[in-house]
Formats: C-alpha cells, structure tokens, sequence
C-alpha cells in the first residue's frame, strides 16, 4: 500500500512540474525546427518591458512584429523605442493593431496610420483578430466585415500593402471564412501546426505564446515564416497593384 501511495505522490509531483514548466514557458508544445522554417522571429509590445537588444542579437531572431495600436485611441507605450530599435539593430519589422469590436474601423485605422511611420521596407501592418480580451458584446459576422474591411482599405490607402490578418482559429471559422479576404494569414497554433478549416495557407505561424529567449524578461510570442528570407524580404516590399 505504502508503495502505491508514494508512486502516486510522485505522479502528482510530476504533474504539477510539468505543468509549472509549461506554464512559465521552460517546455512548450511546438520546436519548428530552423532546417524546415528557417525564418523566425517573435512579436512584442510593452508587457516585454525594456528589451536587451544586444543580448537579442544572439537569438538570430530575423523578424519582430511590435504591437503599436488597440481600437480607437490605445497607442502601446512602448512602440516608437522598440521600432527604432528593432530597425537599428537590423530586423525586419512590422506593426500590429488589436481590433476592438467596440470601435469602428474607420477610426482604428486612423489610430494605426497615425501612429505607425510608412516605410516601404517593412513587413505589411497586421490586423489581429481574435476573441481574448476583446469586446463582451460580439457583432453580426456581416456588421464585423464591414467594420474590417473598412479599415482594411485605410491601410491599403496609406501603406499601399494589404494588410495580414493574425487570427486565432475559431475567429477565423466564424468571422473570416467565407468572405472573399485575399489577406495573407497569421495562424496561432500553440498546440500543433495550423490547418485553416478553408484549405487556405498561412503565411506566418505563431507557434508559442511563452517562449523564453536572450535579452527578454518575460514570457514572449515566438513566430516562424513560411519561406526563406530572400521570400520575406519580397514579402516586404510587395505592393498592391492598382
């Protein structure tokens, strides 16, 4: 009896350490390896707090998309430094808006281009869609697209790229399929590899949302590129064409 009581004390402990491992980032489920997607990079905004960018370098991170803007007036406190820096330490960059269902998008996408400089070099802006911390009071799908496509076209209009759409999988089912967006796709997938229910292809991929790397303090988004880096910067400077 005793043998078996401490045979499950130790499963418990087991348990609980591998959970608190998971938990604070230490295992994750996914390690897309560099020889399959040689591309990566992380996604950051203030919650990383002051960056170590020297100690970054050793990463061999190759891309950061950094949070500049949420609904209509949140402007993240931490976007111009880490910008500026992140293209003077030689990063391909790009910027992200959280889209609130509480705006419109009419004014999101003048919160975005009045915060985000145009640069030709960058990667395209980047509209996240998803459910987390978003408004209590969910739209119509069609009062939602037209929202979205609203500000999709102030982007375009601005940037002259068409904006990509970071999605959650279940967003992406119930708000985007079905509607005819020719939007590259960020899939987030921690658990796995990210199948959209469409067939359509992803282009970035966030496969851990805890990801512990050099020059970070805190927990951080790690991403990986569907492509090689001469891919990426094509990627980059792709325009619309009219």
């Amino acid at each position: 009896m005793k043998k078996w009581i401490g045979i499950g004390v130790l499963s418990i402990m087991v348990v609980f350490a591998v959970y608190y491992l998971v938990d604070k980032g230490y295992i994750r489920f996914n390690y897309p390896s560099r020889l399959k997607y040689p591309v990566q990079g992380i996604d950051i905004s203030h919650h990383q707090g002051k960056i170590d960018w020297k100690e970054l370098e050793s990463e061999n991170m190759d891309f950061i998309f950094i949070k500049a803007t949420e609904g209509g007036d949140f402007v993240d406190a931490n976007f111009q430094e880490n910008w500026y820096n992140a293209i003077m330490n030689g990063y391909k960059v790009g910027a992200y808006h959280f889209f609130s269902f509480c705006k419109s998008g009419k004014v999101q996408g003048y919160n975005f281009v009045n915060t985000v400089p145009y640069d030709s070099c960058a990667l395209p802006p980047v509209i996240d869609l998803e459910f987390g911390a978003n408004c209590i009071a969910k739209p119509k799908k069609q009062e939602f697209v037209v929202e979205l496509r609203e500000m999709v076209k102030i982007l375009e209009d601005y940037y002259h790229k068409s904006p990509i759409f970071y999605v959650s999988l279940d967003f992406y089912d119930e708000f985007i399929v079905g509607e005819n967006f020719d939007n590259k796709i960020w899939a987030r997938n921690i658990l796995h590899k990210p199948r959209l229910s469409d067939g359509k292809p992803w282009t970035f991929w966030q496969f851990d949302n805890k990801g512990r790397i050099g020059g970070i303090q805190t927990p951080v988004d790690m991403n990986v590129f569907e492509g090689n880096k001469e891919e990426l910067n094509k990627f980059a400077k792709r325009r619309i064409q009219n």
